[in-house]
């Protein structure tokens, strides 16, 4: 066997580990193959800054890249010309993704401008602008990039699912749906895919239902709501909710602990503690919940239970909580796997009635942070959200096709808050304090606020996140993840 034929088994044996990700493998051979002066160097260096892309070594991936980039640059001649346009399109693109991964985001969109400035037609490289342009709120021209994508691709899927996800984030409810019926009948797309569709596609209906319902009026200037009380809060009150549920017990094969929710009810109320000493710590639950025997001293309040559902009765309770929790009370009201940082204090300083949790997708509103301050405002909104919720259920939006969400057991009381708060989109997200129903509203970023790691790992939860109020963890945790916590909140006592 001749030397070009031994190196291209070794390419084909290094592609075909590459494929089934045994990345260090498929990096050796191609380290091998470079290291003999091939004629192929820039496609080896191609799939060595992959793998490297990969593996999270950014900064070989970026050396592969410019390595490569300085063989087009050498060989220029005119029938290579389009070719290495078209190489360098896909060079600059995975340059982009590199640098998005570093969080060095200019560079990130320059490098995809680049690309496309090579090749117009690189559906890939729009792509990676559009959905670059999402996270940085620039929702107007990144729609323009996803649309040029799948106009370019028209089955590209992960393109078609970030548009559609962007439109019901940006209010443009029929052009979401109809995005999310194209991606429910391609064959390719993944359970996984169609979920994200489901959720988004549900939300698109309940919105738009939302937007014709005339709950809403804006009657007074916020100068004279302002003005018309000299109230200042006396109490404090920390508040969760819990109800013991079949799905809090965690699959055993699956790694993780029996129940997380026993440790939350213990660092729950630690931080509370810790954080207000003088304020109640107060669980709402059911008349029939089953509690742990070594629960912490909470001040427990039960109620009835609604068979319609967790986030009906946890709305439910909150309104019933309100009503009797007394004058000059002021509320947080947490999720029960929401770890208190440190508590916003200005917040009770100020004439904001409600303060809620804003993020840049649907539902822009995140039901697990809530701030009350004392008044009747709080009530008149969590009973408008109850009556929202009542509509939104009571009609059953239907989509056609796509399975629906049960609004009852989930994401129904964020949307009505939306309804009632005036939110319906995040292109509606303001930063000042503004007014509806006689009602001052605060919105607070979750980034700041109500922060979900993306992964609970010693890299993720450090000193460095000292600066958010709330973290939220979202769910069922397992040994490793809790381990991590423990010593996050032992750092910072």
């Amino acid at each position: 066997m001749n030397k070009a034929n031994i190196e291209e088994e070794h390419f084909n044996k290094a592609i075909k580990l590459y494929q089934t990700k045994e990345y260090e493998e498929a990096r050796e051979i191609f380290i091998e193959i470079l290291n003999k002066n091939t004629s192929n160097r820039k496609k080896i260096l191609y799939f060595i800054a992959l793998i490297a892309i990969n593996c999270k070594n950014y900064e070989e991936g970026i050396e592969a890249i410019e390595k490569a980039l300085a063989i087009s640059q050498a060989n220029n001649s005119m029938d290579k010309i389009k070719e290495n346009e078209k190489i360098n399109a896909c060079l600059y693109n995975n340059l982009g993704i590199i640098y998005e991964k570093k969080g060095e985001h200019d560079i990130a969109i320059l490098n995809f401008n680049k690309a496309i400035e090579l090749d117009s037609k690189f559906p890939d490289a729009h792509y990676n602008k559009g959905s670059l342009l999402v996270k940085l709120k620039d929702f107007d021209n990144a729609l323009e990039s996803l649309n040029k994508a799948i106009e370019l691709s028209p089955n590209f899927i992960n393109a078609l699912i970030n548009r559609c996800l962007l439109k019901s984030t940006i209010g443009l409810f029929p052009g979401a749906i109809r995005d999310a019926y194209k991606i429910n009948q391609i064959q390719e797309s993944t359970e996984t895919q169609k979920k994200q569709v489901v959720q988004a596609v549900t939300h698109c209906v309940a919105m738009e239902l939302v937007s014709k319902l005339n709950f809403l009026e804006n009657n007074k200037n916020i100068e004279d709501i302002e003005n018309e009380s000299e109230e200042v809060v006396k109490k404090i009150d920390i508040v969760t909710f819990y109800v013991p549920q079949e799905s809090n017990s965690v699959i055993a094969n699956k790694g993780s602990i029996k129940n997380s929710w026993d440790f939350f009810l213990k660092s729950f109320y630690d931080r509370a503690k810790i954080t207000a000493p003088s304020a109640r710590i107060i669980l709402l639950t059911t008349n029939d919940a089953q509690l742990p025997d070594d629960l912490p001293p909470y001040k427990i309040i039960r109620f009835e239970a609604s068979s319609d559902g967790l986030m009906y009765t946890r709305l439910l309770c909150q309104i019933n909580y309100i009503r009797s929790r007394g004058e000059k009370v002021a509320s947080f009201i947490l999720d029960l796997d929401v770890l208190i940082n440190k508590l916003p204090w200005h917040l009770l300083k100020s004439k904001i009635e409600v303060a809620l949790t804003t993020r840049a997708h649907m539902p822009p509103l995140n039901a697990g942070v809530l701030y009350f301050n004392i008044g009747e405002g709080p009530l008149r909104f969590l009973e408008l959200t109850l009556k929202i919720y009542q509509e939104i259920v009571n009609l059953a939006p239907k989509t056609n096709g796509i399975k629906n969400i049960d609004f009852k057991k989930w994401w129904g009381d964020q949307i009505s808050m939306c309804g009632a708060a005036g939110i319906l989109h995040a292109k509606m997200l303001i930063e000042n304090d503004y007014l509806i129903n006689g009602i001052i509203f605060k919105l607070l970023e979750c980034d700041l606020y109500n922060y979900s790691p993306k992964k609970i790992d010693s890299s993720e939860i450090n000193l460095n996140l000292i600066d958010k109020y709330f973290i939220h963890f979202k769910g069922n945790i397992n040994e490793d993840e809790m381990t991590v916590i423990k010593k996050y909140i032992s750092n910072i006592k």
